[in-house]
């Protein structure tokens, strides 16, 4: 796939996965956390616009990392789905911590493995629906 073709195709994934968690991204929002103007950001995801390098990509996937996987953090400090959240990650931790032990492997390699579980049962529960 080409680059310019892969960056479309992650802003609208971006942007999708936003909209599920409430949250409206638009180009402007996108262009400022990567600290660039929108009129670039629309000359790079225009036609025929600018050259998409892997660069462009790879800054892109790096700001967005969250919209991407589908993870939406809710606003304001006072959001009661942050409790929540805390608590699913505290008990994350532990268990990566446990795991860790009885496997014999990094703590950070049983998150990855969570992390990818949570992602498949996350989409199974989406196409129930």
């Amino acid at each position: 796939m080409k680059n310019k073709e892969q960056l479309q195709k992650l802003v609208e994934t971006a942007k999708i996965n936003a909209k599920v968690g409430g949250v409206k991204l638009r180009n402007e929002d996108i262009a400022k956390r990567m600290g660039i103007t929108r009129t670039y950001l629309s000359d790079l995801l225009g036609e025929p616009g600018k050259d998409v390098t892997s660069k462009h990509v790879e800054d892109f996937k790096a700001h967005f990392k969250d919209e991407l996987g589908g993870i939406i953090k809710p606003s304001g400090p006072s959001n009661e789905l942050n409790r929540e959240r805390a608590l699913i990650r505290v008990l994350m931790q532990r268990v990566a911590k446990l795991e860790s032990e009885r496997l014999g492997i990094p703590v950070e390699k049983v998150l990855k493995e969570l992390e990818q579980d949570t992602m498949i049962a996350w989409k199974d529960l989406e196409n129930e629906g």
